[in-house]
């Protein structure tokens, strides 16, 4: 039971480091926000409007080959370098 519990706690969408959610839902799931709603993400992770509206546009301008195949590591690198979010995974 213990190692249930510890596990419910890793996968626990509160425990997930904003950067990596951020990250998580570049790669798995843009299809499926529009600008506003996009940008009302950025309140749960701390980012403001303007810069979620950046990240969202600036999402739809790289290549669709390397929205496909980078990393996570490359997705932070991304952020850090264009929105200069400052968290690190």
């Amino acid at each position: 039971m213990k190692h249930l519990k510890q596990f419910e706690n890793f996968i626990n969408e509160a425990s997930i480091k904003p950067i990596n959610r951020l990250i998580s839902i570049l790669v798995n799931s843009m299809e499926y926000y529009d600008e506003d709603s996009f940008t009302d993400l950025g309140d749960e992770m701390n980012i403001d409007p303007e810069t979620m509206k950046e990240i969202y546009n600036g999402y739809w301008e790289v290549n669709p080959m390397d929205q496909t195949d980078w990393d996570t590591r490359e997705w932070e690198k991304w952020l850090k370098k264009e929105y200069k979010i400052k968290w690190s995974i």
